[in-house]
């Protein structure tokens, strides 16, 4: 049976998850609630931190035929998601202009083409880098050395660059791990291989030094470039280390939980759980219009004043969140049939 030794990873990954539903569910837009969007960009670092790592603990990337694999079902992922949300897309679009066709068409195009654009950019994005490192493996750089510098770069925070350099972060970190034979990837990374110890999963004492060094590091250039920012009065230094000190603030969460164990580790399967916590990701934003609209039209009627405020945005959290769960429940319990096995290909 598939499992992963270290239960802590996919809580924080539910965790991350829930956090994204919250930020898409309009809580940074509530007065006072600005600094939420900082948060979601964390979580989704951590997704990327913790991809990083199972593509090299798994052993993905070191097989070619996995990683072909992985990569056919990162595509598979992304079409099918895409065609979910085109039809979620069509069905909330306002069709009172004349043009509304060629808007839709024009706005989709631009969806397809682009990979910084729409709720499916994790997805597109973690394709494109684990297609840049399967070319990187055919040429003489040394990846320890390409990824040292990669996360030293992470003072950028587009999305693009978010995605490559939390993956190199997770992979640094893996990378440092004397053994890491024993765990399954999230998204479909890898299966745990036969020998069953944990010690990449748990991580180690050789990855909790490599990560405390690589803090350390990234601390004290953080403490220097906001002192020369501040003492400076330089606004463009002063934001560029705020996104910086965002990166380092999830490359110490996901560290943590790489390294930590849970009591009864092992007793405990927390296979669903992440499975869950890829499905709620990815099909939270569907429900999201829906519900929205829904409880916009009663709360006009009851309590106008609250609409679009703090527990308004967390009671379509919570609505959103409970559908996600059973659909994504519905899709796991389905995907074990033989008619269904292709809706695996979701998560």
């Amino acid at each position: 049976m598939e499992r992963r030794e270290n239960g802590l990873v996919d809580i924080v990954k539910f965790i991350c998850a829930v956090v994204v539903v919250a930020g898409h569910c309009y809580l940074s837009d509530a007065d006072g609630m600005g600094w939420y969007m900082d948060l979601v960009k964390l979580a989704v670092q951590i997704f990327f931190i913790f991809s990083g790592y199972f593509l090299v603990a798994a052993g993905t990337l070191e097989q070619e035929g996995r990683a072909m694999s992985y990569v056919r079902h990162l595509l598979w992922m992304t079409v099918l998601w895409m065609a979910v949300y085109f039809l979620v897309n069509l069905a909330v679009t306002d069709r009172a202009s004349d043009v509304w066709v060629y808007d839709f068409i024009t706005l989709w195009t631009q969806f397809f083409t682009s990979f910084d654009s729409g709720h499916l950019w994790y997805l597109q994005n973690l394709f494109l880098v684990v297609v840049i490192l399967l070319g990187l493996k055919k040429t003489r750089f040394s990846w320890k050395e390409v990824l040292f510098w990669l996360v030293f770069g992470s003072v950028f925070y587009g999305r693009i660059t978010r995605a490559v350099l939390g993956i190199a972060v997770g992979i640094f970190l893996a990378a440092t791990v004397g053994d890491t034979s024993a765990v399954s990837g999230g998204n479909g990374a890898g299966k745990k291989t036969s020998n069953g110890d944990g010690a990449a999963a748990s991580g180690g004492s050789t990855a909790g030094n490599a990560g405390g060094r690589l803090l350390i590091g990234m601390g004290v250039f953080a403490v220097a470039g906001g002192a020369i920012g501040l003492l400076g009065h330089n606004s463009a230094v002063v934001q560029i280390m705020h996104n910086y000190v965002g990166n380092l603030a999830s490359i110490i969460i996901a560290w943590c939980a790489l390294c930590g164990r849970l009591p009864g580790e092992g007793r405990v399967n927390f296979v669903y759980l992440r499975k869950q916590s890829t499905l709620v990701y990815l099909i939270h934003s569907a429900f999201v219009p829906f519900v929205a609209k829904l409880m916009s039209s009663v709360f006009a009627a009851w309590i106008p004043a609250a609409e679009k405020g703090v527990a308004w945005c967390l009671i379509l959290t919570t609505v959103v969140l409970i559908c996600s769960l059973i659909a994504g429940g519905v899709i796991l319990a389905l995907s074990r049939h033989e008619r269904f096995r292709w809706l695996k290909k979701l998560y």
